[in-house]
């Protein structure tokens, strides 16, 4: 097995974020839906809410155990999500997205293809802790409008972003 699945699976076995992006929740209603891409979506909540809104939403993620999860939760909300075990360095889309979400997890060498996925005029969001976990993985201050600065920066908190 793929040594970053097993590591993937292992977090997810042991629990994860069961409640949904409150930045994406406060803010979806302000986008127009189409269609929208949950990277490393983990338990699933954020793609259910955007399908149960509207969006045509793909989710991806690399865990076994993860997708399973979300395909679960998706079914026992009814919400219409498309699944794709994928590694989110390796993302297999076209693309456009007119929205694309990536909640709890920072990569990010990846940012030069979710700006390629979006649509133009779509939104990302990203929402990373600033403390609290391995350093490595928190989001500084500004970060996320320099790696994202061909994008109009909506709202930095320094957690999150929603951008176009």
């Amino acid at each position: 097995m793929n040594p970053e699945r097993a590591r993937w699976n292992a977090k997810h076995r042991k629990g994860g974020h069961d409640m949904p992006s409150i930045p994406m929740l406060l803010y979806q209603g302000r986008l127009t839906p189409g269609r929208a891409l949950d990277v490393a979506g983990g338990r699933g909540e954020n793609a259910a809410i955007l399908a149960l809104a509207g969006w045509r939403v793909t989710y991806a993620d690399l865990s076994d155990t993860a997708v399973s999860e979300a395909r679960r939760r998706a079914a026992e909300l009814k919400a219409p999500v498309r699944f794709v075990q994928a590694d989110a360095l390796r993302l297999p889309f076209r693309g456009p997205f007119e929205t694309i979400v990536v909640v709890n997890f920072l990569e990010r060498s990846l940012a030069p293809e979710l700006i390629r996925l979006l649509a133009p005029g779509g939104t990302l969001l990203c929402e990373q802790p600033t403390s609290g976990i391995s350093p490595e993985y928190c989001a500084k201050p500004g970060e996320f409008a320099r790696m994202f600065a061909s994008l109009q920066t909506l709202i930095d908190t320094a957690a999150d972003l929603v951008g176009h």
